[in-house]
């Protein structure tokens, strides 16, 4: 009885004793998992977003504007634009009777031998000569020429008009030979604006008979001289032509 007494209470504690070692297991294997877990899960890292408040402050570049360009739309609207040239006035063309339209180049009044003509521009012609060919300037009737390529009236260097004197054609600058220096003589340019020469000299040149070359050097008188003056042209004598009369003016 005793025995079988002795042997029911060392079950009891076989019993218990397995118990309490069953739930300490069971709490240290639950704790070794959390370890494990907490080791094998690596702590997140530091965020690197940071609070707008917080955030370092950044200047904003500056546009930098193109060389020679207005930095804003302001600058642009706010510039002056430069001056539009001057529109170039239409030339004046006229006619004179069956000789056609001529370009109309201003005014000429000589009142010490009464002339008062228009200036119409000429041009020349390519004639041959003695096998050569030389320029040879055009007439006209009715006005006295402007030759083209001299100076303009009233500026630097030699303006140069001729005519015809009296005889087959009306005389447009007849009696110039007899101009003596002082003698005033006033022109008008294309716009009107006016203009003053005083006499200075003139002489009479042969040009009948002369071979090219003496020819041509009586055509210096129209060319430019570098300086500035007027030179006047016409024939003589009356009806034979075989000389010219050349008068050379200076602004007065």
């Amino acid at each position: 009885m005793q025995y079988r007494l002795l042997v029911g209470i060392g079950v009891c504690l076989l019993l218990i004793g397995g118990t309490l070692c069953w739930r300490a297991q069971a709490r240290s294997a639950s704790r070794d998992w959390v370890v494990s877990a907490e080791e094998a899960s690596p702590a997140p890292a530091p965020s690197t977003m940071v609070s707008p408040s917080a955030a370092p402050h950044q200047e904003t570049p500056a546009l930098v504007p193109e060389h020679g360009l207005p930095a804003t739309p302001e600058s642009a609207a706010e510039a002056t634009p430069p001056p539009s040239p001057s529109p170039t006035p239409e030339p004046v063309w006229i006619t004179l009777g069956d000789q056609g339209e001529y370009r109309y180049m201003g005014h000429v009044e000589i009142p010490a031998i009464g002339i008062d003509q228009d200036l119409v521009m000429i041009s020349w012609d390519l004639v041959e000569q003695d096998g050569q060919f030389a320029a040879v300037w055009q007439t006209v009737n009715g006005a006295v020429g402007y030759h083209r390529g001299s100076a303009p009236i009233g500026g630097p260097g030699n303006t140069v008009l001729s005519g015809h004197t009296r005889g087959t054609a009306q005389g447009e600058l007849e009696g110039i030979g007899s101009l003596a220096q002082g003698d005033e003589i006033r022109l008008w340019d294309a716009d009107g604006r006016p203009f003053r020469y005083i006499v200075e000299t003139s002489l009479t040149i042969q040009e009948a008979g002369l071979t090219l070359e003496q020819r041509q050097r009586n055509a210096q008188y129209l060319r430019d001289t570098g300086d500035t003056r007027l030179t006047l042209v016409t024939c003589w004598p009356e009806w034979s032509y075989t000389h010219r009369v050349i008068v050379i003016a200076r602004p007065g």
